[in-house]
């Protein structure tokens, strides 16, 4: 298994240009939990706000209709959108583990200065801030799924649970060959709070080098999803990359926030223990390691917590006594973390033609980032292939594509005038076209869900 350190260095120069070049998949309205039903609207504050004192009558901005089950409405201003800035292409989510409203936008000061901007809403306003900026390349298709954590730290009066939040953001990037890459962020939130800018990771450098030279239609070269992956902790993203002629799906495992509070907290006590035992103790210092391990991991299954544990005095028994007593730290903690995700994998099989590597991201929180908090601990991602496969030939117009809960099974549906054909991934490949007649009864959006849940349900 791999494993990579993303720092402030790693940053990949990011930007938008006009509304069209996004390209974003605009959803200006969602239900709630409870029944209640979100639609945002873009316009003039003095139009959407008659009478209103929150910002200049003649500012564009964005206002978030709330309509509850009972008939009652409200009309709000969305937060961060007062001032001349032109807000456009809102997308909304609503998250129901937080049950919060999630939504991202642009707004341009200019037409070369466009930015994309995220907030939320559950009552009270998230803090909107900005995700992407820089105007110098063409971006497409910008969307997220999020994803939740709940852990517990010690504090002053006992342990303090704490919630995480995870927006998991990709997008496509046109090269200077007019080559689509996709790309990816991930954006942490504790408790509603900002932790800090996060590093961006090129999905394109993981997939399989040997290229399939397979000619890629532009409509699909343009599809990327993510959604929500087989548990509350993965997302799975599904692209096309026109130059190696394959469709990858992958896997993006938000890992146990409790696992990178155990690796540091493991590493500490290691350099603590090691100035009265070690080199001279090294047996007793690895003994002690275990069981402050498996103190320290008493929200794992007790067989996770003993593996980690048993596996980390190993690691150090067996370490030379000349080695410095920081690099042992050091390597128990790396030791703990690849465990800690390999057991986290439940399972997971590749599908055919997938790679068998892994990846694990590492997104230190320190003073470097802007707006960081410094206590907020590095936070730790898996990455792994699910497949790669080459692109299926399809047919022009509107293409959509489906992906699976696990990531290994996908659908590419496109609208041929009173038809919706398809094609879906097999053992050893892609399936015949095969299409849906449409009729009076069934049009092309009922035809498409349809297929949505015939993926889902693989």
């Amino acid at each position: 298994m791999k494993r990579i350190t993303l720092t402030l260095a790693g940053f990949v120069a990011l930007g938008l240009i006009a509304s069209a070049v996004w390209a974003a998949p605009q959803r200006e309205m969602v239900v709630g939990s409870e029944g209640e039903i979100y639609a945002v609207r873009t316009g003039i504050y003095g139009e959407l706000f008659p009478g209103g004192k929150e910002t200049a009558a003649t500012d564009p901005v964005l206002a978030l209709d709330v309509t509850r089950p009972d008939g009652t409405s409200e009309r709000l201003l969305v937060n961060g959108t007062g001032g001349p800035e032109v807000e456009s292409l809102p997308f909304l989510l609503f998250e129901e583990s937080s049950k919060a409203l999630f939504l991202v936008w642009e707004a341009r000061v200019s037409l070369i200065h466009p930015i994309l901007m995220l907030s939320g809403y559950n009552g009270d306003w998230i803090e909107p801030f900005e995700i992407l900026s820089n105007p110098f390349s063409m971006k497409s298709s910008p969307q997220f799924a999020v994803t939740q954590d709940t852990y517990q730290e010690q504090g002053p009066e006992g342990p303090v649970s704490r919630h995480r939040t995870t927006f998991h953001m990709v997008w496509g990037e046109e090269t200077e060959n007019d080559l689509i890459e996709t790309f990816y962020t991930p954006i942490f939130l504790e408790n509603g709070r900002f932790v800090g800018r996060s590093p961006i990771y090129k999905l394109n450098d993981i997939e399989p080098k040997s290229p399939e030279n397979r000619p890629v239609a532009s409509a699909l070269a343009q599809n990327i999803r993510v959604q929500r992956g087989r548990d509350e902790r993965t997302v799975v993203v599904a692209f096309v990359s026109p130059a190696s002629g394959r469709l990858n799906t992958l896997e993006i495992d938000a890992l146990p926030m409790q696992l990178s509070l155990l690796a540091d907290g493991a590493r500490a006590h290691i350099i603590d223990l090691g100035a009265r035992l070690y080199p001279g103790k090294l047996k007793n210092l690895a003994e002690e390691a275990r069981a402050h391990i498996i103190d320290l991991g008493r929200s794992f299954h007790p067989v996770v917590s003993n593996s980690l544990a048993a596996q980390a005095q190993t690691y150090i028994s067996g370490s030379s006594p000349s080695r410095p007593l920081k690099s042992i730290a050091d390597g128990a903690r790396a030791h703990i973390i690849d465990l800690g995700a390999k057991l986290s994998g439940r399972g997971l099989k590749n599908a055919a033609g997938a790679a068998t590597s892994s990846s694990i991201i590492e997104v230190p929180t320190n003073s470097l980032l802007a707006n960081a908090d410094a206590s907020f601990s590095p936070q730790l991602l898996q990455i792994q292939m699910i497949s790669a496969r080459p692109i299926p030939e399809v047919g022009e117009g509107s293409i959509k594509m489906f992906v699976s809960e696990k990531g290994q099974d996908v659908l590419i549906a496109w609208v041929n005038e009173q038809r919706v054909l398809y094609v879906e991934t097999l053992e050893a490949g892609w399936s015949d076209v095969r299409e849906i007649r449409l009729t009076e009864d069934l049009d092309s959006a009922r035809a498409l869900k349809m297929l949505e849940q015939r993926v889902l349900n693989r």
